[in-house]
């Protein structure tokens, strides 16, 4: 069974919503300005290197 893509215009927001069951094909429609990634509910998929971006670097306590 494969996963399902889904993707939502943002310069055209009554479109439905693109759907692919293709990796390579959603690997190219996330790197398109007009595209967010969207799962099937219609909510928004944080994009992982954001997400990455926005984390704490980890630093082990220092011995005193």
């Amino acid at each position: 069974m494969s996963k399902t893509y889904y993707f939502r215009c943002t310069s055209n927001p009554n479109a439905a919503p693109f759907k692919t069951d293709q990796f390579w094909e959603a690997e190219d429609m996330r790197k398109h300005p007009d595209y967010i990634e969207i799962d099937g509910d219609g909510n928004v998929i944080p994009n992982a290197a954001d997400f990455a971006e926005q984390r704490m670097p980890f630093s082990s306590p220092h011995p005193q």
